[in-house]
């Protein structure tokens, strides 16, 4: 009988075993790559098994070994064969399948999920409208760099450019938005490309696409024999460049610590580098939460969603050690003031602003390496912690007067996140949405080592919910995550937008806490036109009473229109087994 390796494909006949197949231990293996002797098949076996398994499930099987968990989506009549082969990894307890109702939900948390592991989830549609619906989740996620598998279905192929019932040219769609795509028909290498999908998606850290036509789905296919290609690298600093940051350092009299989302795993480095130099550390909205905000030289979000500490301080900042930061927009970081930038893309240097001192390494090994030297050349600064403390005292009563505000029937969004900031656990992961309640949230909660999940790039309305889905899937494994309570800090516009979703998150039982700002408008824009001097103008919102809807779903809910029983409310919604939903109603215009 003949004999076949399942790693490299080398042939043998079972005669000649005894001469070809010891290694240096007495053990059989095979000559070529080594692979032991529980690799081999007969090859008949591996022909009958081939004529067993289709493309669909090559192609799922072998993103499963690769480590692709979780497949958001919703099946349809052009990817059946692809929902199948999803449904017998299901069965087989090595995926987990949410049925969403929403394509773009399904993006918007395999986006999220991508954020928090650095690993992809998959997001599945039909062709055309199915598709297309995935494209705002896609483009999220490709803006804020998570990696995420995007699987689509197509007409048959032998339909295609005649511009049948949802046909649509997904790889021209897509272009912008994927950093890889392939299109299979029934000759391709499924499993190179569920491998190559995959890799790819985590080495660059943005979307892959997949799109198999109907047809080639259900085609007979071989299965995997090849293994995953994911790899970690790490980049080291070079000493000229560390060398030169030093000598910035020395001469600075001010300097600060700028946390970007690229600093999340070098949190301890960067403090263990602020205690040294005295210097207080900013945060952007992306990376809030990665300090305890309460902390003698942490001052907050910097930029527009900041706080007036963080502000102050920057302005008088005569250098920013910027780690792992885009400098967007947002931020607001003066480009007068130097900056010794860290990060680990090349790309990054000079995208939004100039690095006067650009150090290509990963944020932690850069921290250390420069820790190390400051500490060997006793490099002495001011101690800013009374400043800090001053600056932080002001703001912390100026949020007092703001939380004050309220009214009978309405809270102030400033006392709506003092109230969360009591009671939302440490090492918790909010994701909240896109609009006023973002603006609230950065200035006025005030964070515990918590994990923030935002549209940060895109800036898409609606975002909250589903990506809280993806969160929650973020802690169903082992790692950092694990068990961690995951909430929903939304607005009534975004949440408007997906709320046909709370059905799925209680379908699944997801343990997601919601809390939505109903004011009954989108207060940003309405803000936004009467600072540019346009009259305020359909901005108004109908909204349904969220709190019954929620109880409608089978889940627990409660409105909230006095501050004083706000803090009960949210206690009452933590203390239920299962997803809660808590409605504050509250007046933009009391912050």
């Amino acid at each position: 009988m003949t004999y076949i390796c399942t790693v490299c494909g080398y042939k043998y006949d079972e005669s000649a075993e005894k001469t070809l197949f010891k290694d240096l231990k007495g053990d059989w293996c095979c000559p070529l790559c080594g692979a032991p002797k529980g690799m081999f098949e007969p090859e008949n076996q591996e022909t009958n098994e081939s004529e067993n398994h289709t493309a669909a499930e090559v192609l799922i099987d072998t993103l499963q070994e690769n480590g692709l968990r979780f497949v958001f989506g919703m099946v349809g009549h052009s990817n059946l064969g692809l929902a199948d082969a999803i449904r017998k990894n299901v069965e087989k307890g090595k995926m987990e399948f949410f049925g969403i109702r929403h394509e773009s939900s399904a993006a918007f948390a395999a986006s999220a999920y991508g954020k928090l592991t650095g690993k992809p989830a998959a997001c599945l549609s039909i062709a055309g409208p199915g598709a297309t619906n995935l494209l705002t989740g896609l483009c999220d996620a490709a803006l804020d760099n998570s990696p995420a598998i995007a699987i689509m279905g197509q007409v048959p192929t032998s339909e295609l450019d005649y511009g049948i019932f949802q046909e649509l040219n997904l790889t021209s769609i897509f272009e912008s938005v994927a950093q890889n795509q392939y299109t299979l028909f029934e000759n391709s290498d499924f499993a190179k490309t569920a491998n190559e999908a995959y890799a790819n998606a985590v080495v660059k850290r943005g979307v892959s696409q997949i799109v198999v036509p109907d047809d080639v789905q259900t085609a007979a296919a071989s299965p995997s024999k090849t293994f995953p290609k994911t790899c970690k690298t790490e980049c080291y600093p070079s000493p000229k460049s560390l060398e030169k940051a030093c000598q910035m350092l020395e001469k600075s009299s001010r300097p600060a610590i700028l946390m970007g989302f690229g600093a999340k795993g070098a949190v301890k480095e960067c403090l263990d580098f602020a205690n040294i130099l005295n210097a207080p550390i900013f945060t952007t909205y992306r990376a809030k939460g990665f300090v305890n905000e309460s902390g003698e030289l942490a001052c907050g979000v910097l930029g527009r969603s900041g706080t007036s500490a963080s502000m102050q301080l920057a302005e008088k900042a005569d250098l920013i050690i910027a780690a792992g930061c885009g400098f967007s927009k947002h931020t607001g970081l003066s480009k007068t003031v130097p900056v010794i930038q860290i990060d680990n893309d090349p790309s990054a240097f000079g995208k939004r602003r100039k690095a006067d001192c650009a150090i290509l390494s990963d944020t932690k090994l850069a921290l250390s390496a420069l820790f190390a030297m400051v500490k060997e050349k006793a490099v002495k600064k001011q101690d800013f912690r009374p400043e800090i403390k001053t600056l932080k005292e002001n703001w912390i009563s100026e949020k007092s007067k703001r939380a004050a505000k309220n009214e009978t029937n309405s809270i102030s969004p400033a006392f709506a996140c003092q109230v969360l900031s009591k009671k939302i656990p440490e090492k918790s992961i909010i994701s909240v949405d896109v609009g006023n309640v973002a603006y609230s949230f950065g200035r006025y909660f005030e964070a515990k080592n918590q994990r923030i999940l935002l549209s940060f790039y895109l800036g898409s309305i609606g975002v909250g919910l589903p990506s809280a889905m993806g969160a929650y899937c973020a802690t169903k494994e082992d790692g950092e995550f694990k068990n961690l309570p995951v909430f929903a800090v939304v607005g009534d516009g975004g949440l408007a937008q997906y709320l046909a979703d709370w059905t799925t998150v209680s379908k699944y039982k997801m343990p997601i806490k919601c809390v939505v700002f109903n004011n009954s408008e989108l207060a940003k824009i309405s803000l936004e036109q009467t600072n540019a001097r346009f009259n305020v103008w359909s901005t108004s919102l109908k909204n349904p009473n969220f709190a019954e809807f929620a109880k409608s779903c089978g889940t627990f809910g409660i409105r909230v229109s006095e501050a004083e029983e706000l803090e009960e409310a949210v206690e009452k919604a933590l203390q239920f087994d299962g997803p809660a939903l808590v409605e504050v109603m509250t007046n933009p215009n009391l912050s």
